[in-house]
C-alpha cells in the first residue's frame, strides 16, 4: 500500500491506499485500537484481482496521525471520515470497520447515509454486553500490555513496530477514556437508529474470535438485523490478517451483488 499525507479538518492525518484504476468500487477501511490503516494491507492482493480500491487512514490519535488532547467522539469520528471521502475524490465509497473501527463505521454511515453505498462490518466492537463496563474500567490492562516484554518482541518482528508508538497509543486512550461517554453507541443515541439504516450491511466475522466470542456476534446480529452475517472459519478476531482471501470473496460477492 502507498502512503499519503492530509490534513482533515485541522488535524494532520496519515493514510494508505492502493488505488485500482478505472473501477467504481471502492473501499475506505477503519481500523482498530493501537492499529493503523496498514491492518488492511493483507486485503489487498486479493482486493486487486477484483479490481476493488482500499483506503485506509491513520484515526485521529493513532499511527501516524494527529493525536490531540480532545476531539475524541463519534461525531468527530464521522465527520473526519467524511471528510477523507471527499478529500479523496471517491463517490459514495463502502465503509468498512474492523473492531473500534466497526463502531465508527456503524456510526458514521447512520450519521452520514448519503455519503455510502453501504457498510462492511468485520468483527465490530459495541455489542459487548459489558461494554461500557467492562471495557473503559479496564482500560489499565493496556498499558500493562503494550509495556509487556511479550508485546515488545511481536512489535519487533512485526511490520506494524515501525509506526506503533507505545506511549502515545496509551495517552490516547488515557484521552478516550476521559470521553468514554461520545464515544458509547447507547450514550450518544446512535444505537436506537442502526434499525432505520437502510444501507446494505455485511458482518463478518471470525469463528475463532476469543476477544468477541460467539455470543457476542449473536447480539450483533439481533442488533443489526438487516445485515447479511457471514462466520469465517480458522479466524480470530484479526479476520484481516488471519484469512484475508476468504474475507475479500465475501466483501467481493456483497460488493458486486448490491452494485447491481
Amino acid at each position: 500500500m502507498k502512503r499519503g499525507y492530509l490534513s482533515l479538518l485541522g488535524y494532520e492525518h496519515t493514510y494508505y491506499w492502493a488505488d485500482f484504476s478505472g473501477n467504481s468500487d471502492a473501499i475506505v477501511a477503519l481500523h482498530g485500537y493501537g492499529n493503523s490503516g496498514r491492518s488492511f494491507r493483507y486485503l489487498v492482493p486479493y482486493l486487486s484481482k477484483h479490481d476493488i480500491s482500499l483506503f485506509a487512514p491513520d484515526l485521529l490519535g493513532f499511527g501516524q496521525s494527529a493525536k490531540p488532547e480532545g476531539g475524541y467522539s463519534l461525531v468527530q469520528y464521522a465527520r473526519l471520515t467524511v471528510a477523507f471521502v471527499n478529500e479523496m475524490g471517491l463517490k459514495k465509497p463502502w465503509l468498512m470497520g474492523h473492531s473500534f473501527g466497526g463502531i465508527l463505521a456503524l456510526a458514521t454511515a447512520t450519521m452520514f447515509p448519503e455519503a455510502f453505498k453501504g457498510v462492511i462490518l468485520v468483527s465490530p466492537g459495541g455489542f459487548h454486553p459489558l461494554t461500557r463496563f467492562q471495557v473503559w474500567a479496564d482500560w489499565r490492562w493496556v498499558y500493562k500490555l503494550m509495556h509487556s516484554q511479550l508485546f515488545k518482541k511481536v512489535l519487533q518482528i512485526s511490520p506494524l513496530g515501525a509506526v506503533f508508538d507505545q506511549e502515545a497509543t496509551y495517552q490516547t486512550l488515557l484521552k478516550m477514556y476521559g470521553s468514554h461517554q461520545y464515544l458509547d453507541l447507547d450514550k450518544t443515541g446512535i444505537r436506537k437508529q442502526i434499525a432505520n439504516l437502510h444501507l446494505p450491511i455485511l458482518l463478518c466475522w471470525g469463528a475463532e474470535d476469543k476477544i468477541l466470542p460467539h455470543f457476542v456476534w449473536k447480539r450483533a446480529q439481533k442488533q443489526v438485523s438487516q445485515a447479511r452475517f457471514v462466520l469465517v472459519p480458522n479466524a480470530g478476531h484479526a479476520l484481516t490478517k488471519d484469512q484475508p482471501k476468504e474475507l475479500v470473496h465475501h466483501v467481493s460477492s456483497f460488493i458486486a451483488e448490491n452494485s447491481l
